[in-house]
């Protein structure tokens, strides 16, 4: 998206977030604001007000008095942001070299099972093969076999 239309949409989440009109959100107007908007998820934006002030005055996103302007609201939006796409992008790196794992292994497998219908196509092929023989000895019976002429006596 481009800057302008995010900076639209961090400004339309402030002012619904921002219950009193008064400029500035604190951790309870940000909980509430998020959960009527149902992105009250669990884990995900389930923080403490000591949380939330361990953010604030960590990135000194703080109005003086414990809350956030839109400013500060803006500044938090986009490093969130941006961590989640840097989240993302690891993700999907992560999960291109998995795939190229599972991939090289779907193909091993298929050279197996391909050698396997090989093996299982020869071998049959062999035991056709073995009963035709069987078939046709018993069809046409070898003659005994020549006994050697006796030995004369010397």
């Amino acid at each position: 998206e481009s800057e302008e239309a995010m900076d639209e949409a961090i400004k339309n989440i402030f002012m619904f977030i921002d219950e009193d009109a008064s400029g500035s959100v604190d951790c309870g107007e940000m909980r509430e604001g998020f959960a009527r908007m149902g992105t009250w998820v669990k884990g995900s934006l389930n923080f403490t007000q000591d949380h939330f002030d361990r953010i604030v005055m960590r990135d000194g996103l703080h109005d003086g008095h414990g809350k956030l302007s839109l400013q500060h609201f803006r500044e938090l939006m986009l490093r969130q942001f941006r961590q989640y796409e840097i989240t993302q992008a690891t993700l999907s790196a992560s999960q291109g070299r998995l795939d190229e794992q599972i991939n090289t292994v779907l193909r091993s497998l298929k050279e197996v099972l391909a050698a396997t219908r090989s093996v299982q196509s020869l071998e049959a092929h062999l035991a056709d093969i073995d009963a035709r023989v069987t078939e046709y000895e018993q069809a046409f019976p070898s003659p005994p076999a020549a006994q050697p002429p006796p030995r004369r006596a010397p």
